[in-house]
């Protein structure tokens, strides 16, 4: 009767451990966003302050996310995501 109770509850346990979803990091959800086809996009740097010494030309080509990222921190990046 207990290894039936035993057997059970290891069943029990599997089900539940199956339900579970990973969340996708916040952190790289906010930085980086991935296309359809599976680029990885990020904003350019230079943006946050001392826009008034920059030049306008300089201000508008940063503008979207426009920076492609490399293959190695790509796959990184999709770990974060949990898109394997």
């Amino acid at each position: 009767m207990a290894y039936i109770r035993v057997k059970t509850l290891r069943k029990i346990k599997e089900k539940r451990a199956k339900t579970f979803k990973l969340k996708a990091n916040k952190s790289a959800s906010k930085r980086y966003s991935i296309t359809g086809s599976g680029i990885v996009m990020s904003t350019q740097s230079g943006k946050r302050h001392n826009m008034s010494q920059k030049s306008k030309r300089q201000l508008l080509s940063q503008t979207g996310k426009t920076h492609v990222i490399s293959k190695g921190l790509a796959k990184r990046i999709k770990k974060r995501y949990n898109i394997f």
